[in-house]
Protein backbone atom coordinates (compact mmCIF):
# COMPACT_ATOMS: atom_id res chain seq x y z
CA UNK A 1 0.00 0.00 0.00
CA UNK A 2 1.51 3.42 -1.22
CA UNK A 3 2.30 5.76 1.47
CA UNK A 4 0.31 9.18 2.48
CA UNK A 5 3.52 10.84 0.90
CA UNK A 6 3.60 8.74 -2.09
CA UNK A 7 0.11 9.37 -2.76
CA UNK A 8 0.43 13.04 -2.06
CA UNK A 9 3.47 13.30 -4.31
CA UNK A 10 1.58 10.99 -7.13
CA UNK A 11 -1.48 14.34 -6.71
CA UNK A 12 0.88 17.19 -7.16
CA UNK A 13 1.83 15.26 -10.40
CA UNK A 14 -1.01 14.93 -11.68
CA UNK A 15 -2.33 18.25 -10.66
CA UNK A 16 0.82 19.88 -12.45
CA UNK A 17 -0.12 17.76 -15.43
CA UNK A 18 -3.52 19.81 -15.58
CA UNK A 19 -5.39 16.83 -13.91
CA UNK A 20 -8.82 17.63 -12.58
CA UNK A 21 -9.95 16.71 -8.89
CA UNK A 22 -13.54 15.30 -8.20
CA UNK A 23 -15.60 16.21 -5.12
CA UNK A 24 -13.18 14.24 -2.23
CA UNK A 25 -10.10 15.97 -3.65
CA UNK A 26 -8.77 12.72 -5.80
CA UNK A 27 -8.26 12.14 -9.26
CA UNK A 28 -11.11 12.96 -11.32
CA UNK A 29 -10.95 9.27 -12.70
CA UNK A 30 -11.46 7.03 -9.08
CA UNK A 31 -14.05 4.99 -8.38
CA UNK A 32 -15.22 3.95 -5.17
CA UNK A 33 -17.01 1.09 -3.83
CA UNK A 34 -20.38 1.89 -2.77
CA UNK A 35 -20.33 5.07 -4.41
CA UNK A 36 -18.31 7.46 -1.73
CA UNK A 37 -14.95 7.21 -0.02
CA UNK A 38 -17.03 9.04 3.10
CA UNK A 39 -19.30 6.22 4.07
CA UNK A 40 -18.06 2.89 5.72
CA UNK A 41 -20.35 0.17 4.83
CA UNK A 42 -18.92 -2.00 6.81
CA UNK A 43 -19.27 -0.07 10.22
CA UNK A 44 -22.11 2.18 9.15
CA UNK A 45 -19.43 5.36 9.79
CA UNK A 46 -19.04 8.28 8.49
CA UNK A 47 -16.23 10.44 7.70
CA UNK A 48 -15.84 14.21 6.20
CA UNK A 49 -13.96 15.12 3.04
CA UNK A 50 -11.62 16.51 5.30
CA UNK A 51 -10.89 13.83 7.59
CA UNK A 52 -10.59 11.78 4.45
CA UNK A 53 -8.11 13.89 2.38
CA UNK A 54 -6.36 13.94 5.48
CA UNK A 55 -6.37 10.27 6.13
CA UNK A 56 -5.28 9.81 2.49
CA UNK A 57 -2.97 12.46 1.90
CA UNK A 58 -1.60 13.92 4.82
CA UNK A 59 -2.84 17.53 4.27
CA UNK A 60 -5.73 19.46 4.42
CA UNK A 61 -8.15 19.57 1.52
CA UNK A 62 -7.81 23.08 1.32
CA UNK A 63 -4.28 22.75 1.42
CA UNK A 64 -4.82 20.84 -1.90
CA UNK A 65 -7.32 23.11 -3.67
CA UNK A 66 -4.45 25.66 -3.47
CA UNK A 67 -1.98 23.93 -5.21
CA UNK A 68 -4.89 23.55 -7.65
CA UNK A 69 -5.29 26.98 -7.87
CA UNK A 70 -1.66 27.73 -8.53
CA UNK A 71 -1.83 25.28 -11.69
CA UNK A 72 -4.51 26.94 -13.17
Amino acid sequence: MATQEARREALDQYIAEGGKLNDYGDREDIMYMGGSPLFNESTGESISKEAYHLQVYGRSLEDTLAIVAQHQ
